[in-house]
């Protein structure tokens, strides 16, 4: 059974000149408008903040037991940042300046190979008395450093409710300030010139609660010789229509989600998002045919992002095994599977993927066949 349940996205602002708090369903912020929101049983966390202070602080994910009974809440996932997460070494040599680049990509990584103690994975308990607002988890946040999260919060009851907050804090948050946080009197992080605008030419970052986790789709590919053929995985807010321009007019809409939760549905590559889908490679053909799976992206309107990681760099697991992709520029793709089928024959592939940041959506998979 797939994890579906609800994502809470913090990423705007990503950098932060203030401390506070970066996002909370438990109470209205200060200055911010009230998100407040119950979540039943689970829910999964995304947060991306770089700590623009100057001073060290402690990142902190604190919930709200909205029960009148204890609850215990295991919290499993990653809290990974560069400067301040120790890695062990096992990290693949593709990392690096002239490879596969980006504490967003190790994060990722941590997060697929889920071993707890492994670069930023943790996985804990804690029991929380009811109406008792808790910290699930603390990280130490040096000044200037990018902390990615991304962890899934479940409940001993699965019909249990219960809300989130994550802060930024100059020390470990104590009863005054959790009672504060209960109450809305906390203070919100950031300055106002901190937070990137939704509009059209910034596009903004997520910010808020999506019903959905997990895209789980994919469909069957009829092979043949000369094949050209490929779906649209992420998208942005405004960027993300077939047939915009030649490059992108092949790629389809996101594969169909098996789970029925509308965000995942329509989702255009929000960070935080999961995507388990799997493709039947079908030869109907009399000869054994060669198919190159491939994850590519699309020139866009003559768009000219170049940052060091490349316009994609994201871990991925095909039919079970890492392939460390880096897309380095628009127009190209990276092959990320070759699967020969015989003859009559079906080929299953299997592709997992969490998106984490540094990414330049529009983005897919394309099957080619010589």
């Amino acid at each position: 059974m797939l994890f579906r349940s609800e994502l809470m996205l913090n990423d705007n602002p990503e950098t932060f000149r203030s401390p506070g708090l970066i996002g909370s369903t438990i109470a209205p912020m200060k200055d911010r408008g009230d998100a407040t929101h119950d979540f039943t049983g689970g829910m999964r966390y995304f947060g991306l903040s770089q700590n623009g202070t100057g001073k060290a602080l402690k990142s902190s994910i604190v919930v709200k037991n909205m029960e009148d009974r204890a609850l215990t809440f295991t919290l499993k996932g990653v809290v990974f940042g560069k400067n301040v997460t120790p890695t062990d070494g096992k990290i693949p040599k593709g990392y690096g300046p002239s490879g596969f680049r980006g504490p967003h990509a190790v994060a990722a990584s941590s997060f697929l190979d889920a071993k707890p103690g492994q670069n930023g994975f943790v996985e804990k308990k804690i029991k929380v008395g009811p109406g008792e607002l808790k910290v699930l988890n603390e990280q130490y946040h040096e000044a200037g450093d990018e902390i990615f999260s991304l962890v899934d919060i479940t409940c001993d009851d699965p019909k249990a409710r219960f809300r989130i907050a994550a802060a930024e804090s100059s020390g470990s948050l104590g009863p005054d300030d959790l009672a504060a946080i209960g109450k809305g009197s906390y203070p919100s992080a950031g300055i106002p010139t901190d937070f990137a605008a939704g509009d059209r030419n910034r596009l903004g970052r997520p910010n808020g609660v999506a019903s959905g986790s997990i895209v789980s789709g994919g469909r069957e590919i009829s092979l043949k010789p000369g094949l050209r053929q490929g779906d649209l995985a992420l998208g942005t807010r405004f960027k993300h229509a077939p047939g915009e321009d030649k490059e992108s007019a092949r790629l389809k809409a996101v594969p169909p989600n098996k789970g029925g939760t509308p965000a995942a549905t329509i989702d255009e590559g929000n960070y935080g998002m999961e995507y388990r889908l799997s493709y039947s490679l079908k030869n109907p053909t009399s000869q054994a045919l060669t198919c190159e799976v491939l994850f590519t992206a699309p020139q866009m309107g003559g768009e000219t992002h170049k940052p060091l990681g490349g316009e994609l760099t994201i871990p991925m697991n095909v039919n079970g095994q890492r392939r460390n992709v880096r897309v380095s520029a628009r127009g190209e793709g990276v092959v990320v599977g070759t699967f020969t089928v015989p003859a009559g024959k079906d080929q299953k592939v299997d592709i997992q993927f969490v998106h984490m940041g540094n990414t330049f959506p529009p983005a897919g998979f394309e099957f080619r066949v010589p």
